[in-house]
């Protein structure tokens, strides 16, 4: 776990990696490296596929074929994404032969829009080598005909030595391929981190950063049929051991004047902002009629701290992370807008096994154009509507985060359900911040030193009024500047993080980054 504590080596770090992510989602080509389950292959007929070693740097996962002997044994991965042959047409993957024979390779892309398309390469070689597939020399699956394919196929199918009784084993690695015309990439790549909470600490939940939602919205309960009360006891949330817990039960519990079968914890972030990309690391709870969700909604719509100015859905939600427990496998992402709500269409998912027992990061990339949906880093789903106004894109106002688990709703309840957890290890938030010490320079102002525990230093070229930020935007500081005169200013007592600033003067502003950290 990391600390709390947001410091400049923290911040270095996730600016790396986020950048390097980034880098890989807006590349032109993606790559099947086998370092993901979502790289993980289905078989048919007999095949046995699994990941293995690569024989010459056992730290590089290779995926495994093993022929059992029928004919026509193969491996298959749906790619959500596609692979785009209208303009690159090659795809290449490193094979690796035991033997010292030839292995025929077939790689056969399918699609429900676009004729099945296949290409024939043959590893010479003992060892690894790498084999190219030109499509625009492909054929017909099936047949002699020849093709130049093009489109987007959403399946990958591979043969080794389709038609003949095989039973040898091989090595698979980097299957590389074209997709950088896809719609799901990301337009914009945030790096900067400006909101953290690590849960590092014990105990009950911060309420400094986060809200503990309890008041039904009608006098029978919360919407969609939910059968829970929210509750603000560490029954319900708590943290422990480097990580939030929020806690579904079954016991009955009154409270409002009603009386229900269940409780659980909702809670809302004291922090909300306008594009930027949020990482979200946990573990589901299971269950039948459990209903957790990591999401956001339009700060418009109210909450402790804002007065409500646009009901939903006109508010705009945003659905980074949203499972039910009767469907244990699938993971969705969503919209939820005037043109779409409810049953909403703006939707998609991922199947993906151990949810429960495994970290996963749920992630949402929000840009000024589109809202892209990621999965430990893949995406599988962008929100772009062709229109965009109020009805289609309520997404350029702030939101702010909840975190919860309901029951019931859609789906029934196991009746022999007693209690279980979404646990969450890290909320952060990047936008972009080029520097920390960014500045609109129409008035000239230095701030030092940064980062800051007790103090700064102030010398502005005006005379002018010096507001300090929290991120939630309330104002921790303000200062009187003189023109010329340089200033020491006390810090007052608070949480180590990164703050914004603004200088105002008669003739112009001046804005920027304060990294605080602690004393």
């Amino acid at each position: 776990m990391l600390s709390n504590s947001i410091n400049s080596g923290l911040k270095l770090s996730l600016v790396i990696l986020f950048t390097i992510i980034g880098w890989t989602l807006q590349a032109q080509q993606s790559v099947i490296d086998f370092s993901s389950n979502f790289h993980t292959f289905g078989s048919f007929n007999g095949v046995n596929f699994s990941i293995d070693s690569d024989p010459l740097d056992t730290t590089n996962p290779v995926g495994k074929i093993k022929n059992n002997g029928d004919i026509w044994e193969g491996i298959y991965l749906d790619l959500p994404n596609g692979i785009l042959l209208d303009s690159q047409k090659v795809i290449s993957l490193r094979f690796y032969n035991y033997a010292f024979t030839p292995q025929d390779v077939l790689l056969k892309l399918e699609d429900d829009n676009n004729t099945d398309v296949e290409m024939v390469v043959t590893a010479m070689a003992n060892g690894w080598s790498t084999l190219d597939f030109d499509f625009s020399q492909a054929f017909i699956a099936g047949t002699t005909t020849p093709t130049n394919a093009n489109g987007t196929y959403k399946k990958l199918v591979l043969f080794v030595n389709g038609g003949s009784s095989d039973t040898g084993s091989h090595l698979i690695d980097d299957i590389t391929y074209p997709n950088y015309e896809s719609a799901n990439s990301l337009d914009v790549v945030y790096s900067s981190l400006v909101y953290a909470d690590e849960f590092s600490y014990s105990g009950p939940v911060n309420d400094a950063q986060w809200f503990s939602e309890v008041v039904p919205p009608n006098s029978w309960g919360w919407f969609n049929g939910e059968q829970q009360h929210y509750t603000n006891r560490t029954d319900n949330a708590y943290l422990s051991n480097g990580s939030l817990k929020i806690v579904a039960k079954k016991e009955t519990y009154t409270d409002y004047g009603l009386t229900l079968n269940y409780t659980s914890t909702r809670l809302n972030s004291n922090f909300n902002f306008t594009y930027g990309r949020i990482d979200v690391r946990a573990k589901l709870p299971q269950g039948d009629g459990t209903w957790p969700a990591i999401w956001m909604l339009g700060t418009s719509i109210g909450n402790n701290w804002h007065p409500s100015t646009i009901s939903w859905p006109g508010c705009g939600e945003i659905d980074i992370m949203e499972h039910w427990g009767n469907a244990p496998n699938v993971v969705h992402g969503s919209t939820h807008t005037i043109s779409s709500n409810g049953a909403t269409i703006n939707t998609s998912q991922v199947t993906r096994e151990g949810v429960f027992n495994e970290w996963h990061v749920y992630s949402v990339n929000w840009s000024p154009n589109q809202i892209s949906f990621l999965m430990d880093g893949f995406l599988y789903y962008t929100y772009n509507p062709t229109v965009k106004n109020a009805s289609t894109w309520p997404f350029d106002d702030p939101q702010f985060i909840i975190l919860n688990v309901a029951m019931g709703g859609i789906y029934p309840i196991d009746p022999n359900f007693v209690e279980s957890q979404m646990e969450i290890d890290y909320v952060r938030v990047f936008q972009n911040v080029t520097s920390i010490e960014e500045k609109d320079t129409s008035v000239e102002i230095n701030v030092y030193p940064n980062p800051a525990s007790e103090f700064i230093v102030i010398n502005a070229a005006a005379d002018g009024v010096f507001h300090l930020y929290d991120i939630s935007g309330k104002e921790v500081m303000i200062s009187t500047l003189k023109k010329g005169q340089e200033q020491k200013i006390a810090l007052p007592a608070l949480s180590a993080g990164i703050y914004s600033w603004e200088f105002k003067a008669r003739n112009g502003n001046s804005n920027g980054k304060l990294i605080i950290t602690n004393r």
